[in-house]
C-alpha cells in the first residue's frame, strides 16, 4: 500500500520552494512527493532575474526584477535558516549556483491553469495544467493529491489605479515602478524636452523610484543646454525615510544595518514574545513614530516640510508609514525631488505634436486643488494586486475563504498567521501576504508539514480567524498588517518547540537581532550544519565589541562610510577660517550624488561630488572633491585635481552639550591620508545625531607654508 502524501505546491517562488524543501528534507525518504507548478518554465518566482552577463538562472527569467537591485534587508534577514549568502557554492563549471540549490530535488511541472475540487467534505485535489515544452504543442495533463500549497506571490499584478484622462497619455509616458529596468530609460525617451516627472505612491517603491530617476538626472552644471527634468513625488501622507544603517543599539556611534539593530529582542517587553495583530491604537502609533524619530535624528521638517512628522501633530496618531531608503532625504535637500501630499485627481494630455505635455491634478490633503503643468511622465509606484494568485482556485473553495477583490491586504480568510483556514485542513498558504519576510515563509511551512504529518502535538496553533476578519474592516491598520516579523518568527517557534540558538554561548540570552538561520532545525542527515554554523559565526562576528581584534572591521567600517556620506549629502552653508590673516569668508556649498562609471578593480557604483560657489576656495581646497565607498574595505576614498586621498576614522565621541532627550548623538573624527606624500594635513569633525549630520568642520593644514583653513558647515 502506497502511504506517500503528494504535495501540489503552486509557485516556484522562495515560498515554494520552502515549502518543497521542508516535506523532502525533514521527513523520511517517501513521506512526502511535493511537486511544483509555476507559470514560468524557472525557479526563484520574482528572484529568478537575468544576470548582468546576459545570462539566466536555468532556463527562464522573471523580468520582474532588476537584477542590479539591492534587497532592502540583510543578507542574515533575506535568505532561509540553512544557507548562507556568504561563500556561494559553485557547479562544476565554476559558475554560481542558485541561491536555494536543495530545492532542484523537486519536479517543475510548467503553466499551471486550474485547480479542481476539494471541498471541505472531499478528500484529494486535481491540477489541470498545460506542458508547454512539448514541441508539438501544448498537452492538457492532470494530477491527483492529498494536499494543496498556494505560494504563487503576493506580489501578483502591479496596480493603476483608474484616473480620469490617463488613457490620453502616450503609453510610454505612463509606466509601472515594477517595469522600469532603469530610470535611464525614461529620461532617454524625453529627449531635451526635460518636464516634470511625477513619481506616484508614497511606500517603498514611490521613495526608491523618485530616488532612482533622481540619481539619473543629468547634472546641473555640465548639461546646461539639455533642459533638466524636474521629479515631482505625490504621496497620500508623509513618511519615515529609513535608510539601510541605523544606530547600533550598543555599538555607540556605530551603524548597523537596519534589521539587524529594529529586531533585536532586547526591544521587547520581558517574558514571552507574542505575536501583535490588530489595529494600531494611537498609543501604539505615538510611540512607533517616537522610535523612528530618535533613530534618523529628525522629526524631517529639515527635509521637506511635506514630510515632516511633528511631535504633537494629527499624523503622530497615525500608523506609520516607512519607505526604506538611502538617499530619497538628500534629493528632497538638494531640490532634485519635490514632494507634494495629495492624490492624483485627474489628467489631460495637451496634443499629439512632438513636446506635447500632460497636465495632472492634484487633491491636496488640505482640500486644495493643485495642476502640475508640462508633465512629460508618469511612474506609478502604486503597489500589487494579489488577485491573479488565488484565481486557479475553485469558486467554491473561495467562497469558503470569504474570498474579496475589495481588500488587496486580505483578499481571503486565514488565521492570524496567515497560514490556513481551519474549515480546509488540507490547504495551506505560504509567503501569501503583504511583505513576506523569507524566514516567516519557512516557519509557515515548517507549520504545515507538522499538522499534514500527523505531528498535531508538536503545533500548538491559533486558527482564529477574528482578528483577519476585523481588520478588514478598520481604518487604522498597519502599513504591513502582519508586519510583526519578531513577534511571528518567536510565536513560531513556540509553538513548535524550536529553540532559538544563542549568540553569546549560553541558552538563557534574549538578545541580538531575529534572523531565520537563529531558529535552524538540523535535517536527518545533517547536511546542512556547517552552513547555519557559518552564518551564526558571521552574525555574531558582525555583533562583536568594536574593540575587539577579531570584530568584522570591513562591515562596521562599510556602515559608517554609508551613514557619514549619505547625511553629506545635500547644500551647506560654511563659513571658513584663514589663519594666520584671521580673515573669514562664507558662501554655499553642494554634496550632490551622482552615478559613477564602474571599474572592474573598485566596484564603484556612485560617487558624492563637493562643490563649493566661486570665488571662496582656496588652494589647499581645490573647489571640488570626490567620494567614493571602496569596494574592498568599506572606506571612503577622495579625489582631487592632483591629489588622491583614503579616511580614517580616529574616534568617535559622545555629544554632551547636544539635545539631551535624544539618543545617539556622537562625534566622528577623521583623518584625510594622501595616497602619496603630502604636505597638507585635513580633519574632520562630524555631528551626527541619530542618522542625521547637524553639522562638520574641517581643518586643512599645510605643513610647507604654515597656513591653514578653518570651515564650519551647518544646513
Amino acid at each position: 500500500m502506497n502511504t506517500t502524501k503528494k504535495v501540489a505546491i503552486i509557485g516556484a517562488g522562495p515560498s515554494g520552494l520552502v515549502m518543497a524543501k521542508t516535506l523532502l528534507h525533514h521527513y523520511p525518504k517517501g513521506y512526502f512527493e511535493p511537486i511544483i507548478f509555476d507559470s514560468k518554465p524557472t525557479v526563484g518566482g520574482i528572484w529568478a532575474v537575468t544576470r548582468p552577463d546576459g545570462s539566466t538562472l536555468r532556463n527562464g527569467s522573471s523580468e520582474f526584477v532588476d537584477c542590479f537591485m539591492r534587497t532592502n534587508l540583510s543578507r542574515f534577514t533575506v535568505s532561509f535558516s540553512d544557507h548562507p549568502w556568504n561563500g556561494e557554492s559553485q557547479d562544476k563549471d565554476g559558475n554560481e549556483e542558485n541561491m536555494f540549490p536543495q530545492a532542484w530535488r523537486v519536479v517543475i511541472r510548467t503553466q499551471r491553469n486550474q485547480v479542481d475540487g476539494n471541498t471541505p467534505t472531499a478528500r484529494r485535489w486535481t491540477v489541470v495544467w498545460t506542458d508547454q515544452s512539448r514541441s508539438d504543442g501544448e498537452e492538457h495533463l492532470s494530477e491527483s493529491f492529498d494536499y494543496l500549497v498556494v505560494a504563487s506571490g503576493y506580489f501578483s499584478r502591479p496596480f493603476i489605479p483608474s484616473i480620469t484622462g490617463l488613457d490620453q497619455f502616450p503609453k510610454d509616458r505612463v509606466i509601472h515602478s515594477s517595469a522600469i529596468r532603469s530610470s535611464s530609460q525614461i529620461l532617454t525617451s524625453l529627449g531635451g524636452d526635460g518636464g516634470k516627472i511625477l513619481v506616484v505612491g508614497g511606500s517603498m517603491s514611490g521613495a526608491e523610484a523618485a530616488a532612482s530617476m533622481a540619481l539619473d538626472l543629468p547634472s546641473k552644471s555640465i548639461d546646461m543646454e539639455r533642459k533638466r527634468p524636474v521629479i515631482h513625488h505625490i504621496t497620500t501622507r508623509p513618511f519615515w525615510a529609513v535608510p539601510t544603517y541605523l544606530p547600533a543599539n550598543d555599538q555607540p556611534g556605530y551603524f548597523l544595518p537596519l534589521d539587524i539593530v529594529m529586531y533585536d529582542l532586547s526591544r521587547r517587553p520581558p517574558g514571552d514574545i507574542q505575536y501583535a495583530l490588530g489595529p494600531v491604537t494611537a498609543e501604539r502609533a505615538n510611540m512607533v513614530h517616537a522610535y523612528f524619530e530618535s533613530l534618523l535624528g529628525t522629526d524631517q521638517s529639515d527635509v521637506a516640510e511635506e514630510l515632516a512628522l511633528k511631535a504633537q501633530s494629527q499624523d503622530r496618531s497615525s500608523a506609520p508609514w516607512v519607505a526604506v531608503t538611502d538617499h530619497y532625504p538628500g534629493f528632497v535637500r538638494a531640490g532634485d525631488i519635490a514632494p507634494t501630499l495629495g492624490r492624483v485627481s485627474g489628467t489631460s494630455w495637451t496634443g499629439e505634436e512632438a513636446g506635447s505635455k500632460g497636465v495632472v491634478e492634484i487633491e491636496q490633503n488640505d482640500g486644495r486643488t493643485l495642476k502640475l503643468d508640462n508633465v512629460a511622465a508618469i511612474v506609478f509606484a502604486t503597489g500589487f494586486t494579489p488577485f491573479d494568485s488565488l484565481s486557479f482556485l475553485p469558486e467554491e473553495i473561495l467562497q469558503f475563504l470569504e474570498y474579496t477583490e475589495n481588500d488587496t491586504v486580505f483578499p481571503i480568510v486565514l488565521d492570524e498567521k496567515g497560514v490556513r483556514n481551519p474549515k480546509i485542513p488540507d490547504l495551506g498558504f505560504v509567503g501569501m501576504y503583504r511583505g513576506p519576510y523569507w524566514g516567516v515563509m519557512e516557519m509557515q511551512a515548517r507549520s504545515l508539514a507538522r499538522q499534514w504529518s500527523g505531528q498535531v502535538n508538536n503545533v500548538n496553533t491559533n486558527n482564529d480567524m477574528t482578528k483577519v476578519k476585523d481588520l478588514r474592516t478598520t481604518s487604522s491598520r498597519a502599513q504591513f498588517p502582519m508586519g510583526d516579523y519578531v513577534g511571528l518568527m518567536e510565536t513560531f517557534a513556540r509553538e513548535m518547540h524550536i529553540p532559538r540558538k544563542s549568540l553569546q554561548g549560553h541558552t538563557t540570552e534574549r538578545t541580538g537581532p531575529v534572523i531565520p538561520a537563529r531558529y535552524f532545525e538540523p535535517t536527518s542527515t545533517g547536511e546542512n550544519d556547517n552552513s547555519n554554523n557559518s552564518k551564526i559565526a558571521s552574525l555574531r562576528n558582525l555583533l562583536l565589541d568594536p574593540t575587539e581584534p577579531s570584530s568584522n572591521h570591513k562591515e562596521r567600517q562599510r556602515g559608517l562610510s554609508k551613514a557619514i556620506l549619505r547625511a553629506l549629502h545635500g547644500h551647506w552653508l560654511y563659513e571658513r577660517e584663514l589663519l594666520p590673516e584671521m580673515k573669514t569668508v562664507t558662501g554655499q556649498a553642494s554634496i550632490r550624488l551622482q552615478k559613477a562609471s564602474f571599474d572592474k578593480d573598485s566596484g564603484f557604483s556612485m560617487e558624492f561630488i563637493y562643490e563649493e560657489d566661486s570665488g571662496s576656495t582656496t588652494q589647499e581646497e581645490e573647489g571640488k572633491v570626490i567620494f567614493r565607498i571602496s569596494e574592498q574595505d568599506g572606506r571612503i576614498d577622495t579625489a582631487r585635481h592632483t591629489t588622491k586621498g583614503r579616511f580614517r576614522f580616529v574616534n568617535v565621541e559622545k555629544i554632551e552639550d547636544g539635545d539631551s532627550s535624544a539618543p545617539y548623538q556622537y562625534r566622528h573624527l577623521a583623518k584625510e591620508l594622501d595616497v602619496a606624500p603630502s604636505d597638507i594635513d585635513r580633519n574632520y569633525v562630524f555631528n551626527m545625531k541619530g542618522v542625521t549630520m547637524t553639522s562638520w568642520k574641517v581643518k586643512v593644514e599645510n605643513k610647507q607654508t604654515n597656513t591653514a583653513t578653518v570651515t564650519k558647515y551647518s544646513r
